[in-house]
């Protein structure tokens, strides 16, 4: 969802800043506008794209799961855990004495996806 936010974000301030360049080129009734309606525009315009993106990304499936989806089908379990790395040996080992069928795959980077 966060990259869908910033994404609408960018392209809805850039969509609001373009209209109030228009709106101060050609100005509506004659009326005077100027940085204060380009601001307006440009702010009105990201908030309003960061609400509808990210509301659209909401109910995009979270891409860490589509490397799983195969297993996910066959019945296995899933768990998705975000730990420091240098746990990461114990942990897994204390995930072994309980399951040791378990399988520790997958290990990211701390930084997510940016697509």
């Amino acid at each position: 969802m966060v990259p869908a936010l910033k994404r609408g974000a960018a392209v809805g301030g850039t969509s609001g800043l373009l209209a109030g360049l228009v709106a101060v080129a050609l100005p509506p009734a004659g009326i005077a506008l100027g940085g204060g309606a380009l601001l307006a525009t440009t702010l009105a315009g990201a908030s309003f794209g960061a609400w509808a993106s990210s509301v659209m990304g909401a109910s995009v499936t979270n891409s860490h799961l589509r490397e799983f989806q195969a297993a996910l089908d066959r019945g296995n379990v899933l768990i998705l855990a975000e730990i420091e790395t240098e746990r990461l040996e114990q942990i897994t080992q204390i995930v072994h004495q309980h399951h040791p069928e378990a399988a520790v795959k997958g290990v990211k980077s701390a930084l997510p996806p940016v697509a």
